[in-house]
Formats: structure tokens, sequence, C-alpha cells
């Protein structure tokens, strides 16, 4: 019952404080209520709040290790800033709701395991911003340490209090989700487009039917969220002529780069970004002369781009052609590793997998590194398009995006139902251009993700194909319902439905026994059997060592598993990846880490997974 009460007391408390930083960065960059009433809700207010999170995590990271004492001090600024700005002392009506929303979604927020990837680099990177302020070549102790994904773990940084420590970092991602149907719903209530207003109802269902897990939650579903987010802020410019649009673009120029610091692949959405700033061309030219917005931008990417350069010697690891030589950068892991681990990420989105798989006599699940005659990663890539599509058609993710289809049918559908008596087919409705241009861009935006970027749903696929089949219905429903669309029936249907499935799931999931427990079971790596220390200079490594706890692949299988280093203290690397470290020192109180190159290309042209 204690952890119970701690749970729901650190879920609320963290809600309300995310928002306290919204509302600190959107005084601070001047948004809010104008004189066409443009209000932000609280879901917006949620999100903005990384405008201020991702700088002083990074900052703050800097000067000092983010311990306890400097996350409860943060902790308690966007606490106390939200009960002032809200008045929630005296208004405890608001108080009420927002602990209200807490306690509506606390099924969807208990989880008994933690993400696959929590124990490979999410729990370990977090541990390093414990254990020491921002190490200089923090690539050559673990390269997995240093994807520019990690951002989300320094957000997170800034909220892991005693007690809760680590197990916040889902209620973090939940509340992020929780923060994205709010903002759906308040731009339902707002609006008297009923564009938007399908719009907004479609995208809430998807995160009903396709979000429902928070298990799935790693570091990929904020920065879709967020390119949701931008996506139906570029609808709502496209279909309402009443609103602000000076004060939209704002919105859209800080959400979508927010995003793509968040995670690379969010760049996707820019073909559909260009058309809406080309669309709005004068209020885009405008924005030039806005001086706080451009400075917040360009203060947030040079710290974002400063961290990963101390971090790994590359602007944006593992883009090899950002990295620095180590003649020129000495803490660099250079450009031939970052090579190698790009080749590999683009392969296995590719449907390198599949093919390893029916290509080879391997039994196990996973294949990761090239043998008996495969063709490498860099080989595979370098086929033409129609040599690797045929291998990405047979990846599970096909069926995501088809369940997406059908997922924005069925609302269609039931709205169709809904409106039958007024059904007149209207084809002349389709010659809208500015609908059909934000179609094609949106198209361009899915060729881009599937030819030039990760083509993986966890990588931007899925909000992109929400968005676009959210524009498609909805545009449809216009075609073929002439008159003025009722929505009230299918607004409960499909709420109803796709609400009740969410619910149920994550109800199955809680297992009501004498040992109820909030937290997910903690997995203890134990020194000298599941690791070891090994002497650098005057540093101490832990070495992971391959035994069968929390690994990747099966340890049989020569250079085909991964060890992580899970919750151990300092710093830590599987045993294998110490032949990359040359040596270690400080400088000005700052450790340096030094790549061993000639031996770290070997280990990592053996094992993809390092």
């Amino acid at each position: 019952m204690i952890n119970a009460f701690l749970f729901i007391t650190y879920a609320f408390f963290l809600f309300v404080s995310i928002i306290g930083y919204g509302f600190i960065f959107c005084k601070i960059i001047s948004l809010g209520i104008d004189k066409n009433k443009t209000q932000l809700n609280y879901g917006e207010i949620g999100f903005f709040s990384l405008g201020i999170l991702i700088p002083l995590s990074i900052v703050t990271h800097f000067i000092i290790p983010v311990n306890f004492y400097a996350t409860i001090f943060f902790f308690l600024i966007g606490l106390f800033f939200c009960i002032y700005k809200l008045n929630l002392i005296r208004n405890y009506r608001r108080l009420l709701f927002l602990l209200l929303i807490i306690i509506l979604f606390l099924p969807y927020l208990i989880i008994y395991t933690h993400h696959d990837d929590f124990y490979y680099y999410h729990l370990p990177y977090l541990n390093v911003i414990q254990f020491s302020k921002v190490i200089f070549g923090l690539a050559n102790l673990n390269n997995v340490l240093t994807y520019p994904q990690n951002l989300w773990f320094n957000v997170f940084s800034l909220f892991r209090l005693p007690i809760i420590d680590y197990n916040g970092l889902q209620i973090l991602n939940g509340i992020f989700t929780i923060l994205f149907i709010m903002f759906c719903v308040g731009n339902y209530k707002n609006t008297q487009k009923i564009e938007v207003k399908i719009i907004s109802l479609i995208n809430i269902i998807f995160i009903f039917a396709i979000f429902s897990r928070l298990k799935d939650h790693g570091a990929e579903i904020v920065p879709q969220l967020l390119m949701l987010v931008c996506i139906k802020y570029c609808f709502i410019l496209i279909f309402d002529k009443q609103i602000n649009k000076k004060q939209f673009l704002i919105k859209i120029a800080i959400i979508f780069t927010i995003s793509v610091l968040l995670r690379l692949s969010s760049i996707i959405i820019l073909p559909l970004i260009f058309f809406i700033f080309i669309l709005n061309f004068k209020v885009s030219l405008n924005l030039l002369k806005n001086i706080k917005l451009l400075s917040m931008i360009f203060t947030l990417v040079i710290l974002v781009l400063t961290k990963n350069l101390i971090n790994s010697g590359c602007v944006v690891y593992p883009l090899s052609f950002t990295c620095f030589s180590q003649k020129q950068i000495s803490w660099s892991i250079d450009k031939e590793i970052p090579k190698i681990n790009e080749n590999v990420i683009l392969s296995f989105t590719r449907g390198w997998m599949i093919y390893a798989k029916e290509n080879s006599n391997s039994p196990n699940k996973f294949v990761f590194n090239p043998k008996d005659n495969l063709l490498s990663h860099e080989e595979y890539l370098s086929k033409n398009q129609i040599f690797w599509l045929k291998y990405w058609i047979k990846d599970p993710d096909i069926i995501r995006i088809l369940n997406c289809f059908i997922i924005g049918l069925f609302v269609f559908i039931v709205l169709i139902i809904e409106n039958f008596k007024n059904i007149k087919l209207n084809w002349f409705k389709l010659l809208n251009s500015k609908n059909n241009l934000a179609f094609l861009f949106l198209l361009c935006s899915i060729m881009f993700w599937l030819f030039l970027s990760t083509p993986s749903t966890r990588y931007g696929g899925y909000a992109i194909f929400i968005g676009l089949i959210a524009l498609f219905f909805t545009v449809l429903s216009k075609v073929f319902i002439n008159e003025k669309i009722k929505l009230k029936i299918t607004l409960i249907a499909t709420l109803s439905l796709s609400f009740s499935f969410f619910y149920f799931k994550n109800i199955e999931r809680i297992e009501f026994n004498n040992q109820f427990n909030v937290w997910p079971e903690k997995q203890v790596l134990l020194k000298d059997v599941d690791y070891k220390e090994v002497e650098i200079g005057d540093f101490l490594i832990n070495t992971r060592l391959a035994t069968n706890k929390l690994l990747m692949g099966k340890l049989e299988d020569e250079n085909n598993f991964i060890l992580h280093c899970g919750d151990i203290k300092g710093l830590c690397t599987p045993i294998k990846k110490i032949n990359c470290i040359k040596s270690i020192y400080k400088h000005f109180n700052y450790i340096f880490i030094i790549n061993n190159k000639e031996k770290c290309i070997s280990l990592h042209t053996e094992h993809a997974l390092y």
C-alpha cells in the first residue's frame, strides 16, 4: 500500500511539475492567450515544457552530476510554479481535475516489466548522468550511450527522485501520452471546424489503440507524439482561417525543433512543414524578425549539438559524416565505427535480419551479424531498392501500418452510418488544392521515410501514417456527406470502444494478489559474478561479464549477443568493449576517455550490436 501511495503521489506531482515548466516556457516565449483567443490547453503547455527542460538538463549536467539533491530542487521548481500559476491552493477544482486525470489512467501507468532496451542503455545512461558530469568521449566507453535519443533521459534525470528512482521513467513517458490526449480533446472542444474535430477524434483513437502498452514506450514514442502535434498544427492552419497564423507557425517551429533533437528521424515531416510555411509565406517571413524565437531555437540546437560533440566527437552520432577524426578531437570515436553502426541501423530497418534468417541455417530468433556467406550490412545497403524491399515487406511492421488503415476505415464507416441520410457524393471537393498539396507533401514524407531515412514505425512511421490516414478520411467524409456532418454518435461509439480496449487491456495486465506491486521487479547484477572491476589509469571500470542475466541473444552464439550493464553504478561497459579504451584521465575535473581505434574497429566489425 505504501508503494501504491508513493506511485500515485509521484505521478500526480510529476504531472503538475511538467505543466509548471510548460507555463515557465510559455511565459518566456510569449505563448498563450492573444487577441484572437488562441488559448493553450494543458496538453500543449505540457509539451512546451520540453523547451526549457532540455536546455536545463544539459546545462546542469555540464556543471554537476545530476544527483538527488539537484533533482529534488528541479522537481519542486516546476511544482511550485504550476501551483502559483493555476492558484491550485485556492482553486481546488483544478487540482482535483489533474488528480482525477492521473487516477483515470492509473492502470496504464503501472507496468511489470521495463522496456526491452531499459537495461541496455536507458538505465546505464541515467546512471552515468547521476555518477558524473558530462564525459568527454563517452562513446568510447559504450557507443550506445551517445545516440541522440538519449536526450530524453537527460530530461528524465531532472525528475529522478529518491525511493522512486529510475522507475519514474515510464511514468514520464505515460504522462506525455496523457498530455497528447488532453491536447486533442482541447482541440476538439475549442474548434468550430468539423475537419479539425474529426482529425482530433482519429488521433485520440489511434493513441488508445496503438500506444496502449506503456512498456513499449522507450525513447521513440514522445518524439512521435511531437510529430503528431506538428502535423495537427499544420492541419489546423489548412482548415481554420480564424486562427492566429503567427502563433501556430511559432508553435510548429518550436515543437518540430524539439522533436528532431529528441529523435533525428522526426525530420521526415519536413516536407509538410515546408509546405505550410510556404503557404503562409508572408507570416513566415515575419518570424525571421522574432529575435526571442530564433534565439531560443539557436540556443537549444547549439546546446544539444555541443553535448553530442563532447560525448562522441560527432555532431550527430552515428552519422559518420558529422564525426571528427581523432587528430582533430582527441576524444572522438572517429568516423569508421559510427559508419559501421550507421550501416547496421539502416540495414536492420530495411529488412536485413529477415534476409539473414531466410538465407542462413541459424535457429536463433535474431541474427545480428553476417556469416555463412551472407551479405554484410554495407553490402546489403548497396543493393537496389527492389532487392531490400522484398525483405522489408515481410517485416511485422507492415501489419502495424495496415492496422492503422483499418482503424481509420473503422472511424470513417461509423461516421458514414451516422450521416447515412445525408450522403451525397460531391467529387468536386477533392479539387481543394490545399488539401491535395498537404496530402502530396505527406506522401513525400513517406517516401523520405522509406528510402532516405529508417523505414520503421518506431522511427517516425506511426506519426506520418496516422497523419496521412487522418487527413485522407477527413477529406473523404466531406466528399460523401454533403450537408453538415454529425459527429455525436461517432464520437461516443468510437471513443467508447477504443477507450474500453485501452483500459481493459491495461487492467488485464495488473496482477491483483498479495504481492501486488506498482514497480517492475528489480534485476540485480552481482559483483565478481556478473561484472568485475578493471582498473585503467586511476579509474575503475565495471566490465559486464558473459552470464545469462540481462542480455540480448544467446551466449552460445559467439558475437551474436549483447550484454546489458543494467543498474551497475559508475562507468560500465561489456567485457569485450574494454579493448576500445586506450586511456582515461581527468582534465579540469572532467573525465576524458580516449579510443583505441584499431582494436575497437576490429570488435565492431565482428560484432554488429556493439
